[in-house]
């Protein structure tokens, strides 16, 4: 089993030894480091920072509104047969008129001349001669409209004038909108921050309790070697002998299971980074313990200003607001200025203007009380909204609160365990020192062995919450990016 035992130890150094020389001297990764690439790799962040584009030019459409609106407008149109304006009963007419006029003129002149009118043959004969005269010299009273087959194209621009206030409104709601936006890039960066934090402590966490199961192990190893060697001398009973084999194998179990929770903890780091989990192999930050100051009553304060979720909720209580402002504005006329301009002039009907311009008005008298109702359905949205944000502001607070109690717990805990670490240490060492001159049993030095674990163990767990419960403290508050800079000091 000694042998065993050693070449199992000679070749878990060998395969670690081989791991360290080939990795680069670049491999090394701060918790900085492990952010920043969170920050230009998470793919929830890239949508948030499109999503934030897209509100952006959602604005500049809402300023758009202001603007003319220029608009052509082409067809080709084929109809059953050509449209004419038919006046020909006003030429019969006419002729009619004016046969029977010179008629007469030319019957009184025969009067005159003769001294008798025509006979009626005379007369019928004048007045076939002046018909046909007239017909000769006056055209055709019939006039085409519209070809059976014409074009025909229009460009219109219409200028806003009067809106009711109905453009402001829009502008400023696509505003709040991308403040909405804004809060959620933020939002998704400070649990990206925070996800980065805890899983790179967890890995830290992993590192320092494999140290601790390794130093068990080889302080267990050697234990039960002195113990084989002074039980072949005669001096231990196989109790004692088997108690110490029984710690080996427990110990060599711990500290597989620890090599395990580390590859698992560097695996999920890795996922997070999108990156292979030989990046992050290798830590360059170690979990160590500083004494950081934080107010409580500041956080307070930052978290009921600055937390994500409630600036999400004011920048969508003001875009409801924008929305009522719209809904009231609906009550006002819309006035707008217009021209048009006809492109083709040739098909153009007698009647058709070639361009011309104006002012227009459009208001609605009634809409089934439709404009009201929605107003009133938004004013009970903003009112609902805002009593949601005072409950989450008082639930804010008290989270605040919590975390910052148990940071200030996992703190003291830490380090009251220093004075134990210290008496756990000499205790093992005094055993130890006892079992080697044949007057302590190996049940103690074991026991004393256990113990020193327990309290590393429990020791580098509060501190990991020590750390891990300021980060989530400052993300309530809206923070983390403020993480590194509070830890740095």
């Amino acid at each position: 089993m000694k042998k065993l035992i050693s070449l199992s130890k000679i070749g878990g150094l060998i395969s670690m030894f081989i791991v360290a020389m080939s990795l680069p001297a670049h491999s090394q990764m701060s918790m900085q480091d492990a952010i920043d690439l969170a920050l230009k790799n998470n793919n929830a962040i890239k949508a948030a920072q499109k999503s934030l584009v897209a509100k952006q030019e959602h604005v500049s459409t809402a300023w758009g509104n202001y603007a003319p609106t220029l608009s052509l407008e082409a067809s080709y149109t084929h109809i059953n047969e050509e449209m004419k304006i038919d006046l020909n009963p006003i030429r019969t007419a006419m002729i009619q008129l004016h046969t029977k006029g010179f008629l007469n003129s030319a019957n009184l002149e025969n009067v005159m001349k003769t001294g008798k009118p025509f006979t009626p043959e005379q007369s019928a004969f004048v007045q076939k001669m002046i018909e046909a005269e007239l017909q000769d010299k006056l055209p055709s009273f019939e006039s085409k409209v519209k070809d059976q087959n014409f074009p025909s194209g229009k460009l219109t621009l219409v200028q806003p004038i009067f809106t009711g206030g109905k453009v402001l409104a829009g502008i400023n709601a696509a505003k709040a909108l991308e403040e909405v936006e804004k809060a959620k890039l933020s939002n998704q960066e400070n649990k990206t921050i925070n996800e980065v934090v805890n899983a790179y402590l967890t890995v830290q966490l992993a590192e320092e309790n494999l140290k601790v199961r390794r130093d068990v192990y080889d302080g267990i190893l050697k234990h039960q070697q002195r113990a084989e060697r002074v039980y072949n001398e005669g001096m231990i009973t196989n109790n004692d002998k088997l108690r110490a084999d029984v710690a080996l194998s427990e110990a060599e179990r711990n500290l597989k299971e620890a090599e395990d929770k580390l590859n698992l903890a560097r695996i999920a780091l890795a996922s997070i980074l999108d990156v292979d989990v030989q990046k992050v192999s290798n830590l360059s930050d170690k979990l160590e313990y500083k004494d950081v100051r934080i107010s409580l009553d500041q956080c307070i304060e930052e978290a009921k200003l600055n937390n994500t979720n409630l600036m999400q909720l004011r920048s969508s209580l003001n875009a409801l607001r924008q929305k009522l402002n719209a809904k009231e504005a609906e009550y006002y006329p819309t006035v707008y200025g217009f021209g048009f301009y006809n492109l083709f002039k040739t098909y153009l009907s007698i009647i058709d203007p070639e361009w011309g311009v104006g002012v227009g008005l459009k208001y609605e008298l009634f809409s089934g009380l439709k404009t009201k109702n929605e107003a009133d359905a938004t004013t009970a949205e903003i009112e609902a909204l805002e009593l949601t944000m005072k409950d989450i502001e008082r639930k804010i607070e008290l989270l605040v609160r919590s975390q910052y109690l148990n940071m200030n717990l996992s703190k003291d805990s830490y380090k009251k365990l220093d004075k134990t670490k210290e008496q756990a240490r000499e205790n093992l060492r005094l055993n130890t020192k006892r079992f080697e001159e044949g007057i302590g049993t190996s049940f103690d030095v074991l026991d004393s062995q256990l113990a020193l674990e327990g309290v590393l163990l429990k020791s580098i767990s509060y501190l990991n919450d020590y750390y891990q419960n300021i980060s989530n403290l400052y993300l309530t508050t809206g923070a983390s990016d403020r993480y590194m800079d509070v830890i740095s000091k």
